[in-house]
């Protein structure tokens, strides 16, 4: 577990900040949408009002070893092979970001620690956040989100880790995001690695110290990929287990602190 503050001071006339979840980019394989990629890039990059969270598997990071079943010659973009070309690809595509700290922090996934556990390297910790000076997430974390604007602070709780429920439906999904909403206390609770995008909003009432009676928001997401469920003329594993075909891109949380109101947007 990894405790973590990250503070945005949001300009005086500005009425919401954009916090863009992001997971499963699979960079290495054929199916890894790089337009769709480098599209969401963009928006976060040229907004000034909207940052990053990255839930991991950056890299699709599988190579032939012993006991490695997944590994598939015909799936694999030589341009990012080995995987250490695709870290280096990832962290250069994030360095505009980082430089004007856009960035709340990047998590490593199951497919990045394969790797560290038969290379004894965490190529997410010692390749990208490091030499980025961005934050580590490791596997799970609590993120204090400060909001800062015309002398008031605000704070708002994430709970986000890559993942491994495996449903095969969104709805399913959801309802176990909903049912870890009563594990972790949070605002917003983050979860990638199914590759599906969706998103629940709910509410419950608080009692502050003074007796004032509040609605507390919260919002549980599965937060999608830029992985391609299918590639013409290639068999790819999702093609192979016969996954029903899912969308590639990402979630967007609106926070409008003021307001006191959450919205995802798919």
């Amino acid at each position: 577990m990894i405790i973590h503050n990250y503070t945005i001071n949001l300009p005086r006339n500005e009425d919401a900040i954009y916090l863009e979840a992001f997971c499963c980019a699979h960079i290495g394989t054929i199916a890894h949408d790089e337009e769709k990629f480098n599209t969401r890039l963009n928006k976060v990059l040229e907004d000034p009002n909207r940052y990053l969270i990255f839930l991991g598997d950056a890299a699709d990071a599988i190579y032939p070893s012993g006991n490695e079943k997944r590994y598939d010659a015909d799936t694999i973009d030589m341009r990012f092979y080995p995987p250490v070309k695709a870290y280096n690809y990832f962290r250069e595509k994030l360095a505009p970001l980082a430089k004007k700290n856009k960035i709340v922090g990047i998590h490593t996934g199951n497919h990045d620690d394969k790797l560290r556990l038969v290379s004894g390297t965490d190529y997410v910790k010692d390749y990208v956040c490091q030499p980025l000076g961005v934050k580590y997430l490791g596997w799970m974390a609590y993120t204090n989100l400060f909001i800062k604007q015309n002398g008031q602070k605000y704070r708002y709780v994430i709970n986000s880790n890559h993942g491994a429920f495996t449903g095969s439906r969104t709805g399913g999904n959801l309802n176990r995001l909903e049912d870890l909403g009563r594990s972790y206390d949070c605002d917003i609770l983050l979860r990638g690695h199914t590759h599906r995008i969706g998103a629940l909003k709910t509410e419950r009432y608080e009692l502050t110290e003074d007796g004032k009676m509040i609605t507390k928001k919260q919002i549980f997401a599965t937060v999608g990929s830029f992985h391609k469920s299918m590639v013409e003329n290639v068999a790819l594993y999702s093609e192979r287990k016969d996954y029903p075909p899912l969308k590639t891109g990402s979630i967007t949380i609106k926070i409008a602190p003021k307001k006191n109101d959450m919205v995802a947007i798919e």
